[in-house]
């Protein structure tokens, strides 16, 4: 009997490797049909007030990642008992995908759009058990209780979607971002065991390459990828950053790491530090959180006189730096790692501040 799946490379890494190609043949085919219906219907994004590009951009390239992803991760992803949560993924990526679909076709409220995200995070913790149940020692804290957890990890979800919703602003940080996280995160999946979100983490990482090179290098097929895209990105790495947090390895695994919660800070460390400083800011000078400004990091690069590839291109650098760091101190203390990276990035802000005022 013909049996498709012993055509596929048994081994995580090769596995991986077909399926960022599926993803990005899947997402590659996509783009140009999708703008050309966005030029067709008029679903573009018009320049205003916020906004840092000229002429009418089609903004549904989240629908080209959603495909990659999606048929990437479910058609090469090889059955077995450790992916039966793929259902509740699935659920919860397309609960966000139609929210932002709905968001960039005719807009909606921050508040429905919070409503969504706290719906397809409840999915996965709790249908999905999805959530973090240890602090790795960290202020003398291990196991953690359930409700803490629970609340914990909503947090969490909630936080890391939004922040990559938050610096999808300028051509390709938040696709390069997501290129750069989702596959040092396969890397560590594989690693660890977790073969299934291995893949899946690489389908995102297929899907993207092709819209990163439309969204920065494209003329013709030039697309944003809207809410629906930011969305998905920021839910799957919400939950790759769970899965890996839920694996306490054998001190002499090679990715056993003292100090894993700061290595994946580190990886998603300019989403992460730009969401808590946009929002400390915004509170600090009596504005709503939820109102967007052009207070962002990517916007000081703006403001200092570099195009947007360039600050794109700087920030995915200095990502890249905090996770070399971050990996090279993975067994030392928590909070050094943490301080550091901390540091670092008040550091980077305070300096390209001050080249924005110079010029």
């Amino acid at each position: 009997m013909f049996d498709f799946w012993n055509l596929i490379p048994h081994a995580c890494f090769l596995s991986g490797i077909c399926t960022m190609l599926m993803g990005a043949l899947l997402s590659f085919i996509a783009i140009p049909v999708i703008v050309k219906i966005c030029k067709a219907k008029g679903l573009t994004d018009k320049p205003n007030g916020r906004s840092s590009h000229i002429g009418s951009i089609p903004s549904l390239g989240g629908v080209a990642i959603f495909t990659g992803v999606f048929l990437g991760s479910t058609l090469l992803m090889s059955p077995g008992p450790t992916n039966d949560s793929l259902r509740f993924i699935m659920a919860a990526i397309f609960i966000l995908f139609i929210i932002g679909l709905k968001d960039d076709i005719v807009g909606i409220s921050w508040k429905k759009k919070l409503v969504a995200e706290i719906c397809a995070s409840l999915i996965l913790i709790i249908l999905g058990n999805f959530r973090f149940t240890s602090l790795y020692g960290f202020m003398g804290i291990h196991e953690i209780p359930a409700v803490a957890s629970l609340i914990l990890t909503l947090i969490i979800f909630v936080g890391i979607i939004n922040a990559f919703n938050l610096i999808d602003g300028i051509d390709g940080l938040a696709s390069g971002t997501g290129i750069l996280t989702s596959f040092v995160m396969g890397i560590w999946m594989c690693g660890i065991g977790r073969h299934g979100m291995a893949i899946m983490a690489w389908s995102l990482t297929g899907s993207l390459v092709p819209f990163f090179y439309f969204n920065v290098f494209g003329d013709k097929n030039k697309l944003f990828m809207g809410d629906t895209g930011s969305l998905i990105i920021g839910v799957l790495m919400a939950l790759f950053t769970t899965v890996i947090c839920g694996h306490e390895l054998p001190e002499d695994h090679i990715f056993c790491m003292k100090a894993a919660p700061t290595v994946l800070i580190a990886i998603l460390i300019f989403p992460i530090f730009d969401l808590i400083r946009i929002v400390t800011v915004r509170l600090f000078n009596g504005s709503s959180p939820f109102i967007a400004d052009h207070r962002h990091i990517h916007h000081l690069f703006l403001n200092a006189g570099y195009s947007h590839r360039r600050s794109t291109f700087y920030i995915l650098v200095f990502n890249t730096c905090a996770i070399v760091w971050a990996c090279l101190f993975r067994n030392s203390s928590i909070l050094f790692v943490g301080l550091t990276l901390l540091f670092a990035c008040i550091t980077g802000t305070l300096v390209i501040k001050r080249v924005g005022r110079r010029k």
